[in-house]
């Protein structure tokens, strides 16, 4: 049951607790410092796929992920990398007994109370998967070394698009009639995927659930909960902030690499010439996180703030009647005034649960745009992209980040003329700007190179 579908049960004690957290944490760091591909989890006992002590160790960081925005991320993609290893050292009679056991969990599970239609579905998606895959015929089939395509005609799986958003945002399969058909040699991406949507609707579904509140507040529990920040987040705060020397003169030019929520606020300043003090705030934060030092933001808001506001515009200040106020809340953002703090960007997590006042035109507009508004607005942005844009719009209902995913693989490839290769992972707005400039930037300079040729050495 490697897809954790049922939490332990018994009675454990508060030190093995603390081992099962400790080597899982361990066995993060072994599979990225491998790479995946020498990394080896036999020596974690707590480990032994299926034990008692695995799904301990799996459910107490998930508890943690359910809590923690930031280590959400880092929660599924380590996660998904140890589901990897483990397929790969499946032989026959290995994939035969964990889609048997992935069957029969499924099955238990869809017939609970209170089980939500989201993550029921998965359940259901599950079931109709391994009922297929464990045909005699099927099992004999995906484990052949050499595929021959007229072989493999008669062995390819459909799922609906939703169920495995992952394998589409990289553009790895073919997309008929909202069914992603998946080839036989795919099955192991197929399943990563799917188990990437199972995870993310169960953190959503916990926040409903009563026994999750009660856990979350256990003292014993959340002791454990110091050993994962203390591991991942111990250098938080302290680490110096290289950020990209931001030319002012060009945020116009930039602006197409902001995310929507930053590229919205930067459109509503430009048509109004005003923004609340909310959306000013984490405006400010933005541009502070993108490299913008405090001199030209300083300048950018008195020019900004100086110039008329428009009849619809929610703030009516102006710079000439406020500029201490201003020029000290700039400052306070940099750490130079007050507590001297240092703040940075908001999360997505938080744009996206943020409730909006009526004056308020921040937020996530994934989240808080209404279908017609959001759809004028990506149409706008990707020109003959309908079909992408709507994929966004269903996506964004349930997953706002994954659709802030897609809308950054097509920004990408519609300035590259390329699809990105690299995975993609950001968890606030300066995030998905830094590595969107990055992945360009590269692309830029692959081009190049390819462009230019192989030098040979000591050539003149």
């Amino acid at each position: 049951m490697t897809f954790y579908l049922k939490p332990p049960r018994g009675l454990v004690n508060l030190h093995v607790f603390q081992t099962c957290v400790e080597e899982r944490l361990n066995c993060y760091d072994n599979i990225n410092r491998n790479n995946n591909a020498d990394a080896e989890i036999c020596n974690f006992h707590c480990l032994v796929e299926d034990s008692p002590l695995d799904r301990t160790g799996h459910y107490l960081f998930r508890l943690y992920a359910y809590l923690s925005t930031d280590f959400r991320r880092i929660f599924l993609e380590n996660e998904k990398k140890l589901l990897l290893l483990r397929l790969l050292c499946y032989k026959k009679e290995d994939i035969k007994y964990f889609l048997k056991r992935l069957l029969k969990h499924s099955k238990e599970c869809v017939t609970q109370d209170n089980v939500h239609v989201t993550v029921k579905d998965m359940y259901l998606l599950f079931i109709s998967l391994c009922s297929q895959m464990l045909n005699r015929e099927y099992l004999n089939h995906i484990i052949k070394e050499v595929h021959v395509g007229s072989e493999c005609e008669g062995f390819t799986l459909k799922v609906p698009f939703y169920q495995c958003a992952s394998l589409i945002v990289h553009r790895e399969v073919n997309l008929k009639n909202g069914f992603v058909e998946i080839k036989c040699t795919d099955w192991k991406r197929l399943f990563l995927s799917v188990y990437e949507t199972y995870l993310r609707r169960a953190l959503t579904e916990m926040k409903y659930s009563q026994n999750v509140r009660l856990a979350v507040n256990d003292v014993r529990i959340r002791s454990t909960f110091k050993v994962i920040q203390n591991h991942w987040f111990k250098n938080e705060g302290s680490e110096n902030d290289s950020r990209l020397n931001f030319n002012i003169s060009n945020i116009d030019a930039e602006s197409k690499l902001f995310p929507l929520c930053a590229l919205n606020l930067y459109k509503v300043l430009q048509k109004t010439n005003r923004l609340s003090h909310n959306d000013r705030f984490d405006f400010s934060l933005y541009m502070k996180g993108i490299g913008i030092s405090l001199r030209d933001s300083l300048k950018f808001w008195e020019n900004t703030y100086t110039r008329q506001h428009s009849s619809c515009s929610k703030c009516s200040h102006n710079w000439k009647d406020n500029e201490k106020r201003y020029i000290y809340g700039i400052r306070h953002l940099y750490g130079l005034e007050g507590s001297r703090k240092n703040y940075t960007v908001r999360s997505c997590n938080f744009f996206q649960e943020k409730i909006l006042s009526a004056t308020e035109d921040g937020g996530c507009p994934f989240k808080h745009f209404d279908d017609s508004n959001l759809r004028q607005v990506l149409q706008k942005l990707l020109p003959s992209k309908e079909d992408d844009v709507e994929v966004m719009i269903y996506e964004r209902k349930e997953n706002p980040s994954l659709a802030c995913k897609l809308f950054y693989e097509n920004v990408f490839k519609i300035i590259t003329d390329n699809c990105i290769a690299d995975n993609i992972s950001f968890s606030n707005p300066v995030e998905y700007y830094l590595s969107l400039k990055k992945h360009i930037s590269k692309n830029s300079i692959d081009s190049a190179i390819q462009a230019v040729g192989p030098v040979a050495v000591g050539e003149k």
